[in-house]
């Protein structure tokens, strides 16, 4: 087989490997080289989804933030605490615990979710970053 032969018939195939191994390799940089997210971050804490309960700035002290809510003939008790410039729910009386071994949070790509309560914990930045969402 001649070289000339050989570029017509794999050409093609050479193109689509690179052009496949260039994609993946920008994907990868862009998920993984760490970014800075500027600006303040804070933390809203909404009940039935959009119901805002608080707003916490991620950059004050550290402090808990106990939430009591009357829900039909349900109580919702819980605490949230801001700890190191983190968020995390602490306690909870709801009957799994799974918010409460969400662990804390800092990023504006995470959420704390309580479906039994119906709390959500979301974190967002006023200046958006192109992880992030403005979320009002």
């Amino acid at each position: 087989m001649k070289i000339k032969d050989f570029f017509k018939k794999h050409l093609g195939d050479g193109i689509l490997g690179l052009l496949l191994v260039s994609l993946s390799t920008s994907l990868l940089a862009y998920y993984l080289i760490p970014r800075k997210e500027e600006g303040e971050k804070y933390a809203n804490i909404y009940h039935q989804n959009d119901l805002l309960y608080e707003k916490i700035l991620l950059s004050g002290e550290d402090h808990s933030y106990p939430i009591h809510i009357d829900k039909d003939k349900e109580h919702v008790n819980m605490v949230v605490e801001l700890k190191d410039h983190k968020i995390g729910i602490t306690s909870s009386n709801c009957s799994n615990q799974y918010c409460v071994h969400q662990g804390f949070i800092d990023s504006t790509m995470q959420s704390l979710i309580c479906a039994p309560n119906e709390v959500r914990v979301t974190i967002y930045s006023l200046i958006p970053t192109h992880d992030s969402e403005i979320e009002i």
